[in-house]
């Protein structure tokens, strides 16, 4: 993949020291990484209170966004992996839980309690939305112009 001649003209025009100022959407992703990452935090504290124990995976996009808006390479290429098995995941969950055999309403749970039952086809655009979500978060993180802005703070 070619990088657009534009690209990185205003990463490269920095002088040691300064960092470039993060793209908008980078930093909508990494707020959206941060506000799953709290919802999972939030969700694993709620549970602990009625004797349970869960850890949820969404806690570390608490990390991941932190690392983003940090300008943190690693936590960008760890990103890459979250939202592409995102992607994955909430699609194929989605149309599963769309098309089942037998109706019959799906618990929608949050912080351990159930909130209120949907009907598959609801519950399954919920994951859908979801999973069209996490892929344009990988479509951000795999930009041009978002690996040239780490490129470019990183030396």
């Amino acid at each position: 993949m070619q990088l657009r001649p534009g690209a990185i003209d205003s990463v490269m025009s920095l002088k040691q020291g300064q960092s470039a100022r993060l793209p908008a959407p980078l930093i909508a992703v990494a707020v959206l990484f941060i506000a799953f990452g709290v919802i999972g935090l939030l969700d694993a504290i709620a549970t602990l209170g009625q004797g349970l124990m869960l850890f949820s995976v969404l806690a570390v996009g608490l990390i991941i966004g932190t690392g983003l808006l940090r300008d943190r390479s690693i936590w960008r290429a760890i990103g890459l992996i979250f939202s592409a098995v995102g992607a994955v995941a909430g699609l194929l969950v989605g149309f599963a839980v769309a098309t089942p055999s037998e109706p019959h309403p799906v618990p929608i749970r949050l912080f351990g309690r159930t909130l209120m039952h949907a009907s598959p086809t609801q519950a399954g655009a919920v994951w859908i939305m979801l999973g069209l979500l996490n892929a344009v978060a990988f479509d951000v993180l795999r930009r041009s112009a978002t690996r040239a802005h780490f490129q470019a703070t990183k030396q």
